[in-house]
């Protein structure tokens, strides 16, 4: 036991000096943190896996050094979605909150239904119910993560409102994907012969849906208004404030999945609640250092989850899996387009303001795949034990080896995806956005920054 703790303590460790390297090295060179953080990982990776087959190094510090997804999902994503919630300026996300919403829900269902079917009619997928597996691979790639985009729009000062709809959208099209994904996985793993009509598999998902995300949002409003008033009878103590804040954000995420609600969604609701309501309630002194602890606390679990990510790349696996993976990219491309564009145009018809071309443009190519992704690929292992049930419980069944084809299937493609999106959209936004000429902030914001 006490061997395992001094591990994880010194993998922390090392992840943590490699970050401050990392965002001290990346000042010097035009590449995104982000980005930087990922080609890292697989250069450390790289270099272990090569001193390891030489005798060089223990392999066992390698096998340690992996992406979990316990791990991610109860530490590292209830940090980085309260803290984006937190920051989320309400009146700007009052003032777009019809797009983002059409954003985070109509177009997720369209990018499920779009990879999924261009999945199932250009690749090979090991899995009986071929057209559910591909939906269910469609939307464990419809979330985006905005981290690596929202940081080049800060440095070069992009529109606050384009900034505004990336971020929200990111926010809330999370919280989405998960419940889809769960949905669509409860589908896919039914037992043979419980195999329903479309229109009650309709029916199904849409109540699932609504019980699911509206109710992890009305659990995370709940304890953030509740937080919110205990803050408040607080006497200016800076300590125990920031103390409830961190319980609001980790205790509405379990609460959340203890209901059987979303866990994710009852996060984002804790944190705009907080973030918006609760901030009145803080003591002044208390509201710039809750900014930076929270900031700092995402600085971390961004850079551990990026430093993973890259750390478990397999470049060799991942070239067998080549075409694949081509496909995959090219539907989740294709996806986002369609997510975007004609939902937009729709959009634009009943907005006072309507959303740039441009805008949507960045949007588009900014859609960058990050960890949530890859949590949901890892936490197909947690089917394991319903789908042996199915096969009545013997693993010596063709059914059972199918199923394993189909998770390493499943791995592969959203590693592709996810390095595809973070090593080439991520660190080309930069040059879209001047090229578009979205660099620097709009007439009216300069007004009412100055005003």
């Amino acid at each position: 036991m006490e061997s395992f703790v001094q591990h994880v303590v010194l993998v922390v460790t090392v992840l943590l000096f490699v970050a401050a390297a990392v965002a001290a090295a990346v000042k010097r060179v035009r590449l995104p943190y982000t980005v930087a953080l990922v080609i890292t990982g697989a250069v450390l990776a790289t270099s272990g896996r090569w001193l390891a087959s030489r005798g060089l190094l223990d392999p066992g510090l390698l096998d340690g050094v992996q992406l979990q997804p316990g791990v991610v999902l109860y530490v590292l994503l209830p940090i980085l979605l309260y803290e984006a919630a937190f920051n989320l300026d309400s009146r700007r996300l009052i003032k777009n909150l019809f797009p983002i919403v059409v954003l985070a829900v109509p177009a997720v269902v369209i990018s499920t239904a779009v990879v999924g079917l261009v999945l199932y009619l250009f690749g090979d997928i090991p899995h009986a119910r071929t057209l559910t597996a591909a939906l269910l691979f469609g939307a464990m790639v419809s979330t985006t993560d905005a981290v690596a985009v929202v940081a080049i729009f800060r440095e070069i000062g992009a529109p606050k409102r384009l900034n505004t709809l990336v971020e929200g959208e990111a926010l809330f099209n999370s919280g989405t994907a998960l419940v889809v994904f769960i949905i669509v996985a409860s589908i896919l793993l039914a037992p043979p012969g419980l195999e329903k009509s479309a229109g009650a598999l309709v029916w199904q998902a849409l109540s699932s849906f609504v019980v699911m995300a509206l109710g992890g949002l009305a659990v995370g409003v709940g304890v953030g208004f509740v937080v919110s008033r205990i803050i408040g009878r607080v006497e200016d103590d800076p300590l125990i404030e920031i103390t409830l804040c961190t319980v609001s954000a980790f205790l509405s995420f379990l609460l959340g999945g203890y209901l059987g609600v979303s866990d994710v969604m009852a996060v984002i609701g804790a944190g705009l609640t907080v973030g918006n309501y609760g901030r009145t309630k803080f003591s002044p002194a208390v509201l710039k250092p809750l900014e930076h602890y929270w900031h700092y606390l995402a600085f971390v679990a961004n850079s551990i989850i990026f430093l993973l990510v890259g750390f478990s790349l397999r470049a060799g696996e991942m070239l067998d899996h080549a075409g694949a993976i081509a496909v995959a990219i090219a539907a989740v491309l294709v996806a986002r387009a369609a997510g975007i564009y004609p939902l937009i145009a729709l959009v634009n018809r009943f907005l006072p303001e309507r959303i740039d071309f441009r805008y949507q443009t960045i949007m588009w190519w900014g859609g960058i795949r990050g960890a949530l992704v890859l949590v949901m690929a890892l936490g197909l292992s947690s089917f394991d034990a319903q789908v042996l049930a199915n096969l009545g419980g013997s693993g010596a069944t063709p059914g059972w080896a199918q199923w394993l084809e189909f998770k390493s299937y499943v791995l592969h493609l959203a590693f592709g995806i996810v390095f595809f999106t973070i090593l080439v959209n991520a660190a080309s936004i930069k040059p879209w956005v001047n090229v578009l000429g979205l660099a620097g902030y709009t007439p009216s914001e300069r007004f009412e920054a100055t005003s």
